[in-house]
């Protein structure tokens, strides 16, 4: 039988093959820097500090599953594996990668209900009774009918946004897109929870009315809708020909259409104003967010201990010297990789070598 580290990894792999296939980062409106050239600079502060973390709650006799009960939104957890192949080609204690992986897998697998880390291209971390207990059905707005229908359904396009700008290349880190789930009408569930909506370090979140908006939308039967490890959403049809419905939950209460079509505004508001001020800001500014988005991915577990999440002094200090040639060095050869799944495996687990392009 697998053990659940092997289960994570031969999942992890798979579900990154799919999703780093062509290009996917650089787009407006954020600034270009890869994961290997930010990780370059504090991947190792990152590691070693959760590594403090994982001994905390080891001294503390915590153990995964009393941690799980705590937390949410398994996909953010998975975050700090993505400085595995930079911290490898750096030489990092491979026992210490191991420790993490361990960690991780653990914390992670008792959250999905049906397929581990999307990959099948689903996401299910809810059993039957969770949604009978949580969706309304009767809450629904219908599409049919609806005036600037177009208009109305680029919520997902202002959130995406937002939580690209709040968190880069970890987006992760602001939301969890769950299902698809098939509903006893035939119909098909999809569930988008927006959250971390306001984590401190950036100006233009900080007058929103809300730091959580969850969106609840019912599909026609048939509609083909895929979920990868990075959250993005496939569906097979326009949305507007196959969402028969859907409502907005905000942090416990259920908009109507007019609230709904305010709430909206706001999110596009407020996505106005990140892309304004992200565009005023020079690279160091960037990079000291950059920064701040990588320790925040480690927020739940040092808040469960009581402890500060924030970036040691040491890793802003190497931000003044922004990002060098041999920064750029490794993310030029991940480029070049051909990216099949043992390359991945190479690359994101901590047993096995790197491959030989990565060296000489």
């Amino acid at each position: 039988m697998n053990s659940k580290l092997d289960l994570f990894l031969e999942s992890f792999n798979n579900a990154t093959l799919v999703t780093t296939k062509g290009a996917y980062g650089g787009r407006w409106p954020m600034p270009f820097f890869t994961n290997t050239e930010i990780e370059s600079i504090t991947g190792k502060d990152l590691a070693d500090f959760f590594i403090r973390l994982i001994g905390e709650f080891k001294k503390r006799g915590i153990s995964r599953e009393e941690l799980a009960q705590k937390l949410n939104y398994p996909s953010r957890f998975s975050r700090p594996i993505y400085s595995f192949p930079q911290l490898k080609y750096d030489k990092y204690p491979l026992e210490k990668l191991g420790e993490i992986t361990l960690f991780v897998s653990e914390l992670m697998y008792p959250f999905y209900k049906d397929d581990l880390y999307c990959k099948g291209w689903t996401n299910i971390l809810w059993n039957k009774e969770q949604i009978e207990k949580t969706f309304q059905r009767e809450k629904l707005l219908s599409t049919e009918g609806l005036e600037n229908k177009s208009k109305l359904l680029q919520y997902n396009g202002y959130l995406r946004t937002i939580t690209e700008i709040l968190y880069f290349y970890w987006d992760t880190l602001g939301h969890e897109i769950h299902g698809p789930y098939n509903l006893d009408s035939g119909e098909i569930l999809l569930v988008r929870e927006w959250h971390n909506l306001n984590p401190g370090y950036f100006e233009f979140p900080k007058d929103f009315s809300f730091d959580k908006v969850t969106i609840y939308e019912v599909y026609k039967p048939g509609t083909e809708i895929k979920i990868d490890v990075s959250n993005r959403v496939f569906i097979d049809s326009r949305m507007d020909e196959c969402l028969i419905g859907f409502y907005f939950d905000v942090s416990g209460k259920i908009l109507l259409l007019e609230e709904t079509k305010s709430m909206i505004q706001e999110i596009k508001r407020m996505c106005e104003k990140g892309v304004k001020e992200i565009s005023t800001m020079s690279q160091k500014e960037l990079l000291e967010k950059v920064v701040y988005m990588q320790f925040y991915s480690l927020k739940p577990f040092a808040d469960f201990l009581g402890v500060s999440w924030k970036p040691p002094e040491e890793s802003m200090k190497k931000i003044e010297k922004g990002i060098t040639d041999k920064n750029r060095e490794m993310a030029k050869k991940l480029m070049r990789l051909d990216l099949n799944e043992k390359t991945i495996a190479q690359l994101f687990d901590y047993r096995l070598k790197l491959p030989t392009s990565f060296h000489g």
